[in-house]
């Protein structure tokens, strides 16, 4: 389960990666630090995207409770 967890995650990189070295940035490792960036940037909203969500229906549950 979780090597495919990792296997997905190394996919996106790569894919990001190869994007990054398409656009033909010269230096290996400035597409490199791009991709990382770009990868923890997305990491970081879809986390924040999914904390909202799980508050939004932990706010409907407690406006249900407070109603009673």
């Amino acid at each position: 389960m979780f090597q495919a967890i990792v296997n997905f995650m190394k996919g996106i990189f790569d894919s990001l990666h190869d994007f990054i070295v398409s656009m033909e940035i010269s230096d290996v490792g400035l597409s490199y630090v791009l991709a990382i960036f770009i990868f923890y940037i997305d990491y970081k909203n879809f986390k924040y995207y999914h904390l909202t969500l799980r508050q939004q229906s932990h706010h409907k549950e407690c406006r249900k409770f407070n109603q009673k």
